[in-house]
């Protein structure tokens, strides 16, 4: 078969999972473009090309994409191919797609957070993430791909990656493999089940888990046909053949046809993951499209286990009013009459907020600094880590548990920031829901990175940081061209109203007695150090930093005599 062209999504074909198997038959698309990045996918474009062409692959061209998402019959299965990468515009499709009960194998790295559009010119990406789980499309998807270390941080050990044993038969040629690096690890967010396939079993980054090879059904009420999400998340070292592509591939439609009876019977969605106490909470269900139920029931169950509400339920959407629960956190569980379709979701009930703004200061207590709030001394001790949900499910309980309360998470300014003085802060609201829910006594204290939105960065290009190599010279991911310059007049300005706009958005919210602060932080890594690129710095040479910088000679030195005498340089 010959190569597709640039521009060609991918493959359609249909192969005979097991010849001795009663499956007869799956759809399976590759999604495969020689213009798009292939970063963060298993293997090169050639090797994936040679993959589909192993499997007798079928031409999909790009007109044919969406009808394929939108239209394809279960089974099917559609291979992603290219790290975190795919075409803008088409969550709808993909989301009717899953719907439908179709599947996802994605190669690569985080799955659905990079949409790019494709111009005259080829592919461009439509916006820079800021961290993995600030997606949108992934949150509204159901799941939550964990980013994993790469090679750099592994252990000076071989790093290797098996099949799980239990699936080892299903993968032919893929077993185990050296790997070049960690990509993804995928969970979901909410209602929803997981099930692992492989994992790192030598050379596996210290802060990771090591189920790397997992599948995601999204647990939503959308999800009506049960359609799943796998991440093979690792990149297999150069060694790796077409061949293995091929039977990962086949491996994977083989496991998702054994998994079909373990799908989950419905799919359920609050609303709102904590509230204050008086409030309702919104439930919205949904019975799978292949599943009767004939009783529906929501039993509401607090932490030690009792049940505190029952309530008969339509196939509908449903309120829980909180005014008779006490502050704590609440297990939602549906059920057919005494039968639990499979699935929970919690939330919490925190006290109503007092009328007194909280009053939160930084102190000195003896030798140490210390937060007072409300006239209270406490340690300043406190949870730092990002926003990702992973972390906050799993983490923060453990620092509530310790007595600590303080939570500081990582948040981008540009999230909310969409356009001239127009805001959303609904993202940082769920991220305080979600922290609330996890410790009902929490004390937010968001950590904001004063990371401009992309519409900013493209209407001022003058605000850039410039190297001595001037503006046009900053091209690669990671050098200044990606930060504004911090004394550029515009970028201030902007960015302290949008910084001014989050704050009093959080005074006013349900939450603000729990509001203590912000942290702002900006440069490389967050630290306010200068911007830089592969541990080499770089200095700023925008006009108004230069500026700046004459300025402070001016004051110190007095005189151009005093300065060239101090630096010991006539010029």
């Amino acid at each position: 078969m010959s190569p597709p062209k640039s521009g060609d999504f991918g493959y359609g074909f249909r192969f005979a999972l097991n010849a001795d198997s009663p499956i007869q038959s799956c759809r399976i698309a590759v999604f495969l473009d020689a213009s798009m990045s292939d970063a963060g996918a298993p293997g090169e474009f050639e090797t994936l090309n040679d993959a589909a062409a192993i499997l007798d692959a079928e031409r999909l061209s790009a007109s044919d994409l969406s009808g394929f998402l939108s239209k394809c019959p279960s089974p099917a299965l559609l291979v992603m191919g290219h790290g975190p990468h795919y075409p803008d515009g088409m969550l709808d499709d993909f989301i009717a797609y899953l719907a439908g009960g179709g599947d996802i194998l994605w190669l690569g790295a985080q799955p659905f957070t990079k949409p790019w559009r494709k111009t005259n010119d080829g592919w461009e990406q439509v916006h820079s993430p800021i961290y993995p789980s600030s997606s949108d499309d992934s949150r509204y998807l159901g799941i939550s791909p964990w980013f994993v270390a790469a090679a750099a941080d592994l252990d000076p050990s071989e790093p290797r990656f098996r099949i799980d044993a239990e699936h080892a038969a299903l993968f032919g040629t893929v077993t185990e493999t050296r790997v070049k690096e960690q990509v993804c690890r995928l969970i979901p967010m909410g209602a929803g089940r997981r099930a692992v396939l492989g994992r790192m079993i030598q050379g596996a980054s210290t802060f990771a888990h090591h189920d790397l090879f997992s599948m995601v059904e999204p647990g939503l009420p959308w999800n009506r046909g049960g359609g799943r999400i796998v991440a093979f998340g690792v990149v297999p070292d150069d060694g790796w053949q077409a061949r293995q592509t091929a039977d990962l591939i086949i491996g994977t439609a083989r496991f998702l046809k054994q998994e079909e009876e373990n799908r989950l019977q419905a799919g359920i969605r609050l609303n709102r993951l904590s509230v204050s106490a008086g409030t309702t909470v919104t439930i919205d269900w949904a019975p799978r499209s292949n599943v009767a139920v004939e009783t529906p029931v929501a039993r509401i169950t607090d932490a030690g286990g009792r049940e505190v509400v029952a309530l008969s339920v339509g196939a509908e959407a449903f309120r829980v009013p909180t005014g008779n629960l006490p502050p704590g956190r609440y297990r939602v569980d549906i059920l057919d009459g005494e039968t639990r379709l499979g699935l929970d979701e919690w939330f919490s009930v925190i006290e109503p907020p007092s009328e007194a703004a909280t009053k939160a200061e930084v102190c000195r207590a003896g030798e140490y600094a210390a937060f007072r709030i409300n006239g209270e001394l406490r340690p300043m001790l406190s949870f730092c880590g990002f926003e990702l949900p992973r972390i906050i499910e799993s983490s923060i309980p453990l620092f509530r548990d310790a007595g600590i309360h303080v939570h500081h998470l990582a948040e981008a300014l540009a999230t909310g920031w969409l356009g001239p003085g127009a805001y959303d802060w609904s993202h940082h609201d769920l991220r305080m829901e979600q922290i609330l829910r996890e410790d009902p006594d929490a004390l937010l204290f968001p950590r904001i990175r004063l990371v401009e939105p992309d519409w900013w960065r493209r209407s001022h290009p003058d605000s850039l940081c410039v190297t001595e190599g001037g503006l046009d010279a900053q091209q690669p991911y990671d050098t200044p061209a990606r930060f504004m310059s911090w004394l550029d007049p515009e970028w201030r300005r902007d960015t302290a109203q949008a910084m001014k706009a989050l704050i009093e958005h959080s005074r006013r919210a349900w939450y603000r007695d729990r509001f203590i602060g912000v942290f702002y932080t900006y440069g490389s890594t967050g630290e306010w150090g200068e911007h830089c690129r592969h541990g080499l710095f770089w200095a700023d040479h925008h006009p108004a930093f230069v500026r700046s910088f004459r300025d402070f000679l001016r004051r110190k030195y007095r005189s151009d005599r005093a300065l060239a005498d101090a630096w010991r340089d006539a010029r």
